[in-house]
């Protein structure tokens, strides 16, 4: 499973190189990785519409105008300067997705962020056979954690450019209530869709969900059947435990 929004900056423009000759050399490097693989999955982000928009804004440092992309033209552009304008990453992703198809490689191009279908993915196989994925996303790293089960999952390796880890021993590693609440401390305490809590990192938040005995008020926020009151009630509760506030009437 190749991650499409850590794929895009992998490689290198060189500069005088036509958009065919640097979108022929990602279906080449995606073809690399996958040299011992029966199957190549490539999971790219919706960038025109994203639950992320507003950390990609806060992340942006310069902007490129629109452009049209021809396989016989040459790019005179550097590779961050055309991804600071996401109708032109789009419209990249889509010529290269397209590309990859040609080439057997399986490609999906979500709606909005990436991360859950790569997840998705990642299970799926994972039932079947050993899985490696390619990214850099803790997201990823937390959810594919989280919903691992060690008793129909075979192997699964998450390899980033500082190192690879084990998502099977990192399972075996947490207690069943450190699983639990280690996805909903990480998006509570601050992801790219929602704030930090001022004053307190995510491990001492962590920590404190974990010791707490918080599961029941945890669960709400996992249930597909909680509302609005419901999810509200918990996360006043979880705050309270936080900040030491005695609950009031």
């Amino acid at each position: 499973i190749v991650d499409g929004g850590w794929l895009v900056h992998q490689l290198k423009w060189e500069k005088g190189h036509t958009w065919g000759n640097i979108i022929n050399a990602y279906v080449q490097y995606v073809q690399y990785l996958g040299r011992h693989s029966k199957n190549i999955v490539v999971v790219f982000d919706g960038y025109e519409n994203s639950t992320k928009d507003h950390a990609h804004r806060r992340r942006q440092k310069m902007f490129c105008h629109d452009m049209k992309i021809h396989n016989d033209n040459v790019s005179y552009s550097t590779r961050e300067t055309f991804f600071s304008n996401s109708k032109n990453k789009t419209s990249f992703i889509h010529v290269l997705a397209d590309d990859l198809t040609r080439e057997n490689i399986t490609t999906l191009c979500c709606r909005d962020d990436a991360d859950t279908e790569i997840v998705k993915q990642c299970l799926q196989l994972a039932e079947g056979g050993s899985v490696l994925l390619r990214a850099e996303d803790a997201d990823i790293l937390l959810m594919l954690t989280h919903h691992f089960d060690m008793t129909k999952h075979n192997t699964i390796v998450f390899s980033t450019s500082n190192g690879s880890y084990s998502i099977n021993e990192l399972g075996q590693s947490l207690t069943t209530v450190q699983r639990n609440c280690l996805l909903f401390a990480h998006a509570f305490t601050g992801c790219d869709t929602v704030s930090a809590i001022r004053g307190f990192s995510k491990e001492a938040i962590f920590k404190t969900l974990c010791t707490e005995s918080l599961t029941p008020r945890i669960d709400v926020f996992y249930s597909d059947e909680s509302g609005h009151s419901q999810i509200e009630d918990a996360g006043i509760e979880i705050f309270q435990i936080i900040y030491k506030c005695p609950s009031t009437p």
